[in-house]
């Protein structure tokens, strides 16, 4: 038995819109696997942010996913969360081939993590 996942994106391309789809399909052991983790991966930017700490890891996250498209490694994190208020920030600090980046991301607190403003504030 074999599980079909079809997804459909809408674009526009010369100012007409255009459907992209796709589909997989899996054999029905890992298609119940990969359904369970894309609904986990879907749903991230859904979660609220609790914590300064929270929002440290989060931001951490969007930073190395960042970089690592760019195929650089980031690498010795500091981190520096603090409460300012009714809103979250974070300070973070790391190498890059042995240049300290900064980054510093801001969110109100029990906001969704898509609501997270990340600065990418580059070499110190």
């Amino acid at each position: 038995m074999n599980l079909c996942i079809i997804y459909e994106y809408i674009i526009e391309m010369d100012n007409l819109p255009m459907r992209i789809h796709y589909s997989i399909s899996l054999g029905l052991l890992l298609g119940i696997t990969l359904l369970g983790t894309l609904s986990v991966s879907a749903h991230d930017d859904q979660q609220a942010i609790d914590s300064p700490d929270e929002l440290s890891r989060w931001c951490k996250t969007l930073v190395e996913q960042h970089y690592l498209a760019q195929n650089l490694q980031p690498r010795n994190w500091r981190e520096a969360p603090v409460v300012d208020g009714e809103y979250y920030k974070t300070n973070l600090v790391f190498r890059i081939d042995y240049e300290d980046y900064t980054a510093e991301c801001t969110v109100h607190s029990g906001a969704q993590r898509k609501y997270v403003v990340l600065k990418l504030l580059g070499k110190r």
